[in-house]
């Protein structure tokens, strides 16, 4: 008897296509989860800079949430912040484990 090799291609053009299509979906969906205010805080602006602000958060809702925070300001706002500014921040939810704690900002108002 003769020794027979069977070999069978691992590559599966329409298996990669499957996995890829998956990929590309659970991208766009985090994508926009990320920009869906899931909690929203109150504070003072302590400090500015060219992009961002310290925060000092005195009302939170939808985490606890409090001391000081570093936001980023999204570009498209058309207010202009200065320190002392009562804000309202919109952001995602989650807290970045950070010294001060950091936030995905989504929205950004001036309250009176």
């Amino acid at each position: 008897m003769g020794i027979v090799k069977v070999t069978k291609s691992l590559f599966n053009p329409k298996l990669v296509k499957i996995v890829l299509l998956c990929c590309f979906l659970v991208a766009c969906k985090s994508e926009n989860e990320d920009k869906e205010v899931k909690a929203t805080f109150i504070g003072t602006i302590e400090e500015l800079s060219s992009n961002g602000a310290l925060v000092n958060v005195e009302e939170s809702t939808g985490t606890k949430l409090s001391g000081t925070v570093s936001i980023d300001i999204p570009e498209n706002t058309n207010e202009t912040f200065s320190i002392g500014d009562k804000i309202e921040v919109g952001y995602n939810g989650e807290v970045m484990e950070s010294a001060p704690g950091q936030v995905i900002t989504i929205t950004v108002e001036k309250i009176e």
